[in-house]
């Protein structure tokens, strides 16, 4: 059904580390459904149907996921690490972990840059949630400078950590 060949590069190792790889990569996607399942408990907004849907249903539904289940461990395309990444930094923010959040988009947008289109509504929400005080009308008095400068280091190490290593070694070539 499936056979590996590619110019002669293929081999039995190769496949095994790639699926080996995906497996150890999906343990991320595994803490970040637990982590959106104690999430969704926490919530006092719903109701208890809702709850238990939020606190079951979805982690079920998400681990037996049979589309990434496929796309992940045949064409290795670690979208299940991909994916917890992106829920574990929309979970941090909802735990007012706004700073923590920001890292992991960061992260992931380092890893894939397709997520690129969701960056601004990540910068909007941030800017008006942790940057100017919550629960007021957005006033340029009440912009914490700290709170953005926070976000912007964090976000401004990551890619550093990222893209530091290319630039020093374009910068060492001259």
């Amino acid at each position: 059904m499936l056979e590996v060949s590619n110019l002669d590069y293929a081999s039995e190792e190769t496949v095994y580390f790639q699926r080996l790889s995906v497996i150890v990569t999906d343990f991320i996607f595994f803490y970040a459904v637990l982590e959106f399942k104690d999430v969704s408990s926490l919530s006092k907004d719903l109701k208890k149907k809702e709850s238990i849907f939020m606190q079951y249903t979805i982690p079920v539904l998400l681990v037996f996921n049979l589309g990434l289940f496929i796309v992940d461990h045949i064409h290795f395309q670690y979208n299940g690490i991909l994916f917890g990444i992106m829920l574990l930094s929309i979970i941090r923010i909802l735990q007012d972990r706004n700073v923590e959040g920001a890292f992991w988009f960061a992260v992931l947008l380092n890893m894939k840059h397709i997520y690129m289109y969701v960056a601004p509504a990540y910068f909007i929400y941030l800017l008006r949630t942790y940057c100017f005080q919550a629960d007021m009308p957005i006033s340029w008095s009440r912009f914490s400078v700290r709170n953005f400068a926070n976000l912007a280091a964090v976000v401004g190490s990551v890619f550093a950590v990222s893209f530091g290593p290319f630039i020093y070694l374009v910068s060492t070539k001259k």
